[in-house]
C-alpha cells in the first residue's frame, strides 16, 4: 500500500502528462494546416506572408520541442517513482508509461480517492495518446512534402548565392576565373537586350 503523499506525486505527474500529451496532439493537428499556409504564402510570392507563416511555424516547433522535453522529464520522474515503489524498470514506449499508471492503480488502496483520480487520468492519457498518434500519422505526409520543399528552397538559395558571389568576384577582379585579364572599369558583366 502506498502512502497518500506518494500517490499525490503520481496524481501530479499524471495530470501534467495528460496536459503535455494534449498539447502535443493539438500541435501536431495544426501542422498540416500550417504547412498548407506556408505553401500558399510561397505561391503568393510575397515575402511578408512567407515570413509571417515561418514565424508561426517556428513558434509551433518550439512548442513541440518544449512539450517533448517536458514529457521526457515526466517519464523520467515516473520511472524513478516506479523503481522505488514498484521495482519496475525504465519505460521503452508510451504504452508502458500508461501501463505503469494502471499498475499503480491496482496497487493502491481500494477506496482511495487517489486511486480513482489516477485511473481517470490514465484513461485520459491513453485516449490522448491515441489521438496524438493519429494526428502524427496524418501529419507525416505533409511533413515529408514540406521537408522536400524546404530542402529545394535551401538548395536554390545556395545556388543563387554562389552565382551572385561569382558575378561580384568577376566584376571586381582584374582577372577572371580562368586567368584571362579583364579590362578595368568595364561596368557590368551582365548584358541586357533591348
Amino acid at each position: 500500500m502506498f502512502q497518500p503523499a506518494a500517490l499525490e506525486s503520481v496524481v501530479e505527474l499524471a495530470s501534467t502528462m495528460r496536459d503535455v500529451v494534449t498539447a502535443l496532439y493539438e500541435a501536431f493537428a495544426q501542422m498540416p494546416v500550417m504547412i498548407e499556409q506556408e505553401h500558399e504564402a510561397i505561391r503568393s510570392g510575397k515575402l511578408s506572408n512567407v515570413e509571417q507563416v515561418m514565424a508561426q511555424k517556428v513558434a509551433l516547433g518550439e512548442v513541440i520541442e518544449a512539450q517533448h522535453m517536458e514529457l521526457k522529464r515526466i517519464c523520467d520522474r515516473l520511472s524513478l517513482w516506479c523503481q522505488m515503489n514498484l521495482g519496475s524498470s525504465r519505460f521503452q514506449n508510451m504504452s508502458q508509461v500508461v501501463d505503469a499508471f494502471d499498475a499503480i492503480v491496482l496497487a493502491s488502496p481500494e477506496r482511495s480517492l487517489h486511486r480513482q483520480v489516477i485511473a481517470h487520468l490514465a484513461k485520459a492519457i491513453r485516449t490522448r495518446l491515441e489521438q496524438f498518434s493519429a494526428a502524427a500519422k496524418a501529419a507525416k505526409p505533409s511533413l515529408e512534402v514540406n521537408r522536400i520543399v524546404v530542402e529545394k528552397a535551401i538548395r536554390n538559395h545556395q545556388e543563387s548565392w554562389r552565382f551572385w558571389q561569382n558575378v561580384a568576384a568577376e566584376s571586381s577582379a582584374t582577372y577572371n576565373a580562368t586567368g584571362v585579364p579583364t579590362p578595368a572599369g568595364n561596368g557590368s558583366i551582365l548584358q541586357v537586350r533591348t
